[in-house]
């Protein structure tokens, strides 16, 4: 998700001026956020570097190996990915 906020503030897609400040902290404007949520969504899709799958298709694989180990049993592996 850093990656998404840092290439969306390099390419000038999002400012100060799309953040509105709050007694909580500062929180993004709504067209701010349609804006990070399509970077976002483009992100999980981009297949990355000599890899096959894509940043989504990596979290549905280690998500599906932890509901075999959870639910049947299986071995519980991990791998690292290369984000």
């Amino acid at each position: 998700m850093a990656g998404c906020s840092i290439r969306l503030i390099n390419l000038k897609s999002i400012s100060l001026n799309d953040f509105t400040e709050s007694p909580k902290g500062m929180y993004l404007k709504t067209d701010a956020v349609k804006r990070f949520l399509d970077q976002f969504e483009a992100e999980m899709e981009r297949k990355k570097g000599n890899t096959t799958l894509s940043l989504e298709e990596d979290i549905y694989v280690q998500v599906y190996i932890f509901k075999k180990w959870a639910i049947e049993d299986r071995s519980l592996s991990f791998y690292k990915w290369n984000i």
